[in-house]
């Protein structure tokens, strides 16, 4: 949304779209963005009680 300027509902368009060219489910497509935005792939977050 920063890079292209785009609301939430445009982001997520760009998401499915990418996901279906690329032959890639709609999770793995986000996870993989991400890794390539942060040099590491996501991690879980801490669950503390």
């Amino acid at each position: 949304m920063g890079q292209r300027r785009c609301t939430a509902e445009e982001a997520f368009g760009v998401l499915r779209s990418a996901s279906g060219h690329r032959n890639v489910n709609s999770v793995t497509c986000p996870g993989e963005l991400l890794t390539n935005l942060a040099d590491r792939p996501p991690t879980e977050p801490e669950i503390r009680s």
